[in-house]
């Protein structure tokens, strides 16, 4: 029985016709292999990019309907002559400030990840490790 390399390591044309033809499918099935990783990790961009946007959409939208509402609130307490509570302004400035913050660290954690040795992957639930 031949080895494999006594195989590869043979003169005659057959053998190394087969070894071209290897060769030649092994480098296609790389690049095929390289294009979809490419392609894949565009599709992630694409989808960060959507997602990003998306979430910072939905936060402006939020903070504009929360400041109408505590608006609002303040402009009938004035109205009625009656003192606005100290703590509904400063709890929706908290709630607001917090939330905004909040929010971009989340979508900023998730669409760039931290690569570096402290980075804590079974808290974040990172199955593909990278």
């Amino acid at each position: 029985m031949e080895n494999a390399d006594d195989i590869l390591d043979s003169n005659d044309s057959a053998t190394i016709e087969s070894s071209d033809v290897y060769n030649q499918r092994h480098e296609e099935a790389q690049s095929r292999r390289e294009e979809a990783v490419a392609e894949r990790l565009e599709g992630e961009n694409r989808l960060r990019e959507r997602i990003g946007t998306s979430a910072l959409k939905f936060v402006w939208r939020q903070l504009l309907v929360s400041d109408v509402i505590v608006g609002a609130y303040v402009l009938a307490m004035l109205f009625m002559r009656r003192e606005v509570p100290e703590g509904i302004i400063v709890g929706w400035m908290t709630a607001t400030v917090v939330e905004t913050i909040g929010i971009i660290w989340v979508i900023a954690r998730s669409l760039f990840p931290f690569r570096d040795e402290r980075r804590d992957r079974d808290a974040e639930g990172d199955r593909r490790r990278g």
